[in-house]
């Protein structure tokens, strides 16, 4: 069964002691409208997923990622690094698909989609081959639509199994 937790529930109580300026929502609001915009045509145009995923990152770069390198890694689409270069870990990891991509992308009656396979394997891939035990978070995304995962849960879900039996 999918659980849907509302943000109040999983976000960090430390944040909401953070006072936020009326000029950083505006900003804020400015940065997604923009990125929303951009994805909208370029969707539209029926562009590649590439345009796609420029804009997230540049999104998320100009929004709360300044002081991070936002890049893709390997066949990761885009990946947010601990610091500013690409030496360091990953911290995130995120998945974008073009929102006309509808039979990729997750539902909330259905997140067993390519996007959310995609990002269990690179998940897979960086916690294995890159000895990285370092991701806190995991994004699948269409621009509209935003699915946040723990790291822990795909530690616990899936890395620390052993065994795999089928019935």
């Amino acid at each position: 069964m999918n659980q849907i937790t509302k943000p109040s529930r999983v976000l960090n109580p430390a944040y909401l002691k953070i006072n936020i300026t009326r000029i950083e929502i505006n900003n804020f609001k400015s940065l997604l409208l923009e990125c929303l915009e951009h994805i909208k045509i370029s969707d539209d145009k029926n562009e590649s997923e590439e345009n796609i995923k420029k804009y997230i990152g540049d999104f998320l770069h100009k929004s709360f990622y300044q002081n991070y390198l936002i890049n893709t890694k390997d066949r990761v689409d885009l990946a947010i690094y601990a610091e500013k270069d690409a030496t360091s870990n990953i911290s995130v990891l995120i998945e974008a698909k073009r929102p006309s991509n509808k039979s990729e992308f997750l539902k909330t009656y259905d997140i067993n989609k390519k996007a959310l396979q995609e990002l269990l394997l690179y998940y897979l891939r960086e916690r294995i081959e890159g000895n990285n035990n370092q991701i806190k978070h995991l994004i699948a995304t269409n621009g509209y639509e935003w699915y946040f995962f723990k790291g822990e849960d795909f530690y616990t879900f899936f890395y620390k199994i052993k065994f795999i039996f089928f019935i």
